[in-house]
């Protein structure tokens, strides 16, 4: 029987490459022209010298939640003299001699709060700055923005809530990553992964699927079976999601458990997914105790 953790907020996303899964090289171009992997859609600090090639930003063969891709990015700062300021950028430029605070791509709808995974490794008294912006015809509508200064070694899930000064729905947003926030220290890593944004309606707003997935009982109290009308040979990922479209629960489960435990969830009206390599079925569940 698995019993599901609470470990995530994730809803539909329009953040380009939000998993950090597909990496290209950037060329600078300063002699001797020295070559990057980075995310693509995402850009770094160069560094200050031509004859430097620190970059702030690093493949990590490391991705959270489990069985979401197999890449996350680092952001690392450097106070050499001529190293790179620890810092990302959701743009598909360098943003050397530019102004970052500007769109970096298209939204079409208004979320409420941004979400991430990290982990943060401070040097010296850094503090790592979370921050996104939105825009409307060129003009900043509003900002989600978080600190973080203490050492956090394990993966964590933040919700920063978004911050608006118009009733406006944004047209656009940019994302920017800092491992800090006032003087920077060599060695100061910020770990981030699975970037999303929430969305009032949520999951509920997508088709339901009535395929090979039944849940019984439904209403349920406590134990949920999975019952399959076709043979399962792989491992599934089931999660749980709440009636604000809040991934609340989640659990990478074996092809023989058939039953998931819901004691630690309220009464409610929720959709349960679960995912396979190339299918993933919807259905909703009652909870009624």
């Amino acid at each position: 029987m698995a019993v599901l953790n609470a470990m995530a907020v994730k809803t539909t996303a329009q953040i380009p490459n939000a998993e950090f899964e597909i990496w290209e090289i950037f060329t600078d171009w300063c002699p001797p022209n020295h070559s990057y992997e980075v995310p693509d859609h995402w850009r770094g600090s160069l560094p200050t010298s031509c004859d430097d090639s620190i970059y702030s930003i690093e493949k990590n063969f490391d991705s959270y939640p489990p069985g979401n891709g197999q890449y996350s990015m680092i952001i690392k700062s450097n106070e050499d003299p001529f190293g790179s300021h620890g810092g990302a950028f959701s743009f598909d430029t360098a943003y050397e001699n530019m102004n970052p605070w500007r769109p970096s791509f298209p939204l079409n709808d208004r979320p409420n709060s941004f979400c991430l995974f990290y982990k943060y490794s401070p040097v010296g008294g850094d503090s790592a700055g979370l921050k996104c912006l939105f825009f409307k015809n060129g003009v900043q509508i509003g900002y989600a923005s978080d600190t973080v200064s203490q050492d956090i070694a394990d993966w964590t899930l933040t919700t920063i809530p978004i911050k608006y000064n118009t009733s406006d729905t944004p047209d656009s947003a940019t994302i920017f990553f800092s491992t800090y926030l006032n003087a920077q220290h060599t060695g100061s890593k910020l770990f981030v992964d699975n970037l999303s944004f929430n969305f009032p309606y949520g999951i509920f707003d997508q088709k339901l699927q009535t395929g090979s997935l039944k849940l019984h009982p439904n209403p349920a109290s406590n134990i949920v079976s999975l019952n399959f009308s076709k043979a399962i040979n792989e491992d599934l990922t089931i999660c749980i999601y709440n009636i604000m479209g809040n991934l609340i629960c989640t659990e990478i489960i074996q092809q023989n458990q058939k039953q998931i435990n819901i004691n630690d969830l309220s009464n409610g009206i929720y959709i349960v997914t679960v995912k396979a390599k190339e299918w993933i079925e919807k259905q909703k569940l009652i909870i009624n105790r």
